[in-house]
């Protein structure tokens, strides 16, 4: 099989990984610091319809390999506008920075209207951008939305000497302090263990005016800061929660130094959070990836908030009654999450990518697994299995396509119901391949399903990038 993509899952509880391959949680479905005013996340020319974002941190700029390059692909009323799509790299007009090398650029995204000026922006780490030491700190940059898309950036100062690969675990804009300002939260997975850390930059953010530098919070020289954010207990200010450590509260001062709610599990890769439940408070999921005591071939763990923080939980994987598909051995069943509500019901539902499904005779083919949400949470009732063998999807399963690496519900179209993207970096020996799945009343549906790849996007790289290997948030 294709050892890059297999090396990836098979030490994510333990090594410090670059490239963007691991899968943060999505941007949450209740995170506070979204004003009347503001644009959806990821709607950089504020038309109402959310764009998709393809990192490429693996991907060559100017003959610098793995400087890596976002695609921007803008929704509209038809869908994803493939043809309107645009690269941006440090290499871009008024982008700051220049590519390099191993930069890895747009490993890690996140967005929200920072400035509330109708225009959502997006935060991209480089997460092994080096100072003039030699020290990989990584960098972070505010690309600024417009009426024409992204335009001009900003820098983030760089932070303290002592905070390694910044944003290389995740970044996610969230008001964690309740004073109505959106700040970012940054997970740090530094190549030496002991610098791996959380920090926070507080905003309000400004085009033209040079946001203060991020201020620690947490480190931990075990453990890999991965996790999510979101309102769990209602109280208007978002909280962190990061694997193994726990949930973190948000306060009027900045998130709590210390958790307030433990979390035990040392298995998790990929985290998210929406409503599942449609009771006003953020939920959490994690997916385990690998076998465990709950299941074979991965598991899916699920945490309810509520007014005193995370409380109920439950646990779904390939042996749950309602999902389709049989528990086995290595399908890393939860390797990659996205919650949105796909059929406008009012409950966010959860995509799961099982990427090491075999399917047929074909090993690692990959599938996504659609869970439902409900008043009593998620479900496995009705539950919607899709791989490229199922009716209406373009392509076929073969072997090492890795089909749901990583997955993402947004609303591309604008009719109010969460469309789902899915990538296959491993389509065509590594060069990758995304699908759109449009949504419907009744859910999810493969008819009128979309396919592009670096070469139907014209990309200068079109082969063996792991295109798709990371997507929106």
């Amino acid at each position: 099989m294709h050892s890059r993509i297999r090396l990836t899952l098979a030490t994510a509880a333990a090594a410090a990984l670059t490239g963007g391959l691991l899968a943060a949680g999505a941007a949450p479905a209740t995170a506070a610091g979204a004003g009347s005013g503001a644009a959806k996340a990821y709607d950089f020319n504020g038309d109402g319809y959310r764009d998709l974002v393809i990192g490429v941190p693996r991907g060559t700029v100017n003959g610098a390999k793995s400087a890596g390059y976002l695609v921007v692909i803008p929704g509209s009323k038809k869908g994803l506008d493939t043809a309107a799509r645009r690269v941006i790299s440090q290499a871009s007009p008024s982008v700051p920075g220049a590519p390099e090398a191993n930069d890895s650029f747009g490993a890690k995204r996140g967005s929200a209207d920072l400035n509330r000026d109708g225009y959502a922006d997006l935060v991209v780490s480089a997460s092994g951008e080096a100072g003039a030491d030699g020290v990989q700190n990584g960098r972070t940059t505010i690309l600024w939305g417009s009426a024409s898309g992204l335009a001009g950036g900003t820098f983030l100062p760089a932070p303290a000497s002592n905070v390694n690969s910044l944003g290389s675990g995740g970044l996610f804009p969230a008001d964690v302090d309740g004073d109505g300002a959106t700040d970012l939260v940054s997970l740090n997975v530094a190549p030496d263990p002991k610098f791996h850390s959380v920090s926070v930059t507080s905003g309000p953010f400004t085009p033209g005016t040079t946001p203060p530098a991020a201020h620690e919070v947490f480190r931990d020289q075990l453990h890999e800061p991965r996790g999510t954010v979101g309102d769990f207990d209602g109280d208007g200010r978002a909280d962190l929660f990061l694997n193994q450590i726990g949930y973190q509260h948000g306060t009027p001062s900045g998130l709590a130094p210390e958790p307030s709610w433990t979390y035990p599990s040392a298995g998790a890769v990929a985290f998210t959070s929406g409503d599942f439940d449609h009771d006003g408070y953020a939920d959490i999921a994690s997916g385990g990836g690998g076998g465990s005591e709950l299941s074979h071939g991965g598991s899916v763990h699920v945490v309810y908030g509520g007014p005193d923080g995370p409380a109920r939980s439950a646990d779904f994987s390939q042996a749950t009654p309602g999902v389709p598909g049989t528990d086995e051995v290595n399908d890393y069943f939860g390797a990659a999450l996205s919650a949105g509500d796909v059929n406008g019901d009012g409950y966010d539902d959860l995509a799961v990518g099982a990427p090491f499904e075999t399917i047929g005779s074909a090993g690692n083919a990959g599938s996504v697994t659609l869970l439902y949400g409900s008043a009593n949470g998620l479900t496995g009732k009705g539950a919607a299995v899709f791989h490229q063998g199922t009716p209406g999807v373009p392509g076929g399963n073969e072997t090492n396509d890795v089909f749901g690496r990583a997955v993402s519900l947004r609303d591309v179209n604008g009719d109010g119901r969460a469309d789902l993207t899915v990538a296959a970096p491993g389509e065509d020996h590594d060069t990758g391949r995304v699908w759109e799945f449009p949504a419907t009343a009744s859910g999810i549906t493969a008819s009128g399903t979309t396919v592009f790849d670096a070469k139907s996007l014209k990309l200068t790289d079109p082969t063996g990038g792991l295109f798709g290997a990371s997507l929106n948030g």
